[in-house]
């Protein structure tokens, strides 16, 4: 347990947030670059990006997370994969972050756990462990002693189907990582994460990384068949950021509104919009959401996050500030739901902040 002068002390530090893209649109890339300075290429599609913006002689603002923890391995086969030396390439591209290919920790996985990390990489690397949601609850003892036990700038990557902070204390064992990381001075990231990347920069953090689709925004473990099915279904309609919210909803959830007007949250001042009201996504299709419709609502997201973002980190206290936001998005859910008996949920990712 950290004693409050620790916390004092470790408070002043406030870390910077980037965008998490994967894919080879390069047009998505520089447009996020442009709003906020810093994109995070992912996996194997960022690779092949970053290929492609290194022949381009166009690097600026850019660096990789190898990714090889989405892997689909056991991890005697997972072991393996770190043969690709991939530390060196982004070193000759002269990226200035470097980052280990990355190791998938499953629950109560204790092997894997030491091998995340224990196994050797280079002076300088941020080492990248992805850990499922479990580690930061029943687990958090075992994995925070192998934190202090590591003298290694360290990147993580929340895992699970859905959202891995869903579950009660898990923002708290978030919160916990991030301050044993960080009490001796270590740079610490949180890779493919949703606003709460922004939490984790004002509480401390080095840096967050806030991802451009639903799978960038941790690391989705397999679906049941049931849920892929269901999952099938949710794609007919855009998703979208709902800054009031300070979470990502369905436009049909957001139909439900029509009748008053959007209830006073549908309202969008964020660069791209300029006051046009999300009630322009409310629209259901057949098979998929037409491109037009789902690259403008990706266009959306990313604008009023990067607003969002700087809103709070420029404020004179982030921490207080992200809280403060927090407790809004939860009191505007609870009022939606009291008024006009529509239920839109705000994630414990949010409202376990406090």
């Amino acid at each position: 347990m950290m004693t409050d002068t620790t916390e004092r002390a470790l408070a002043p530090r406030v870390g910077t947030v980037g965008i998490y893209a994967t894919g080879s649109r390069l047009d998505v890339v520089r447009q996020a670059r442009a709003l906020t300075g810093r994109v995070t290429l992912g996996g194997a599609s960022g690779k092949r990006a970053l290929a492609a913006l290194a022949a381009a002689r166009d690097l600026y603002g850019v660096d990789l997370d190898p990714a090889d923890y989405m892997q689909r391995t056991k991890v005697s086969a997972q072991i393996e994969l770190f043969e690709v030396d991939w530390e060196a390439r982004q070193r000759d591209l002269g990226l200035d972050v470097v980052r280990s290919n990355g190791v998938h920790v499953g629950r109560k996985d204790q092997r894997c756990l030491r091998h995340a990390f224990t196994t050797p990489v280079s002076s300088g690397t941020v080492r990248v462990v992805s850990i499922e949601d479990w580690w930061l609850r029943d687990g958090l003892p075992d994995l925070l002693a192998h934190i202090r036990a590591c003298d290694d700038s360290l990147a993580f990557v929340l895992a699970n189907c859905f959202d891995p902070l869903d579950a009660v204390g898990a923002v708290d064992g978030l919160r916990a990582l991030l301050d044993t990381t960080r009490s001796g001075g270590r740079r610490v990231e949180l890779l493919r994460a949703d606003v709460t990347a922004i939490g984790f920069a004002a509480t401390g953090g080095s840096f967050g990384t806030i991802g451009t689709s639903t799978a960038t925004r941790h690391h989705g473990l397999p679906l049941s068949n049931r849920a892929a099915r269901e999952r099938e279904v949710r794609l007919r309609s855009a998703y979208v950021f709902v800054p009031a919210l300070l979470s990502w909803h369905r436009g049909t959830e957001l139909g439900a509104l029509s009748q008053f007007d959007g209830a006073g949250i549908t309202g969008c001042d964020c660069s791209l919009c300029d006051g046009r009201d999300l009630m322009r996504f409310t629209g259901e299709w057949n098979d998929k959401v037409p491109t037009a419709i789902s690259d403008e609502a990706h266009a959306h997201d990313l604008h009023s996050c990067v607003a969002l973002t700087r809103r709070i980190l420029a404020s004179p206290d982030p921490a207080a500030a992200w809280i403060e936001a927090c407790q809004s998005a939860v009191a505007t859910a609870a009022g939606v739901a009291s008024v006009y008996k529509v239920r839109l949920t705000v994630p414990a990712s949010i409202s376990a902040w406090r």
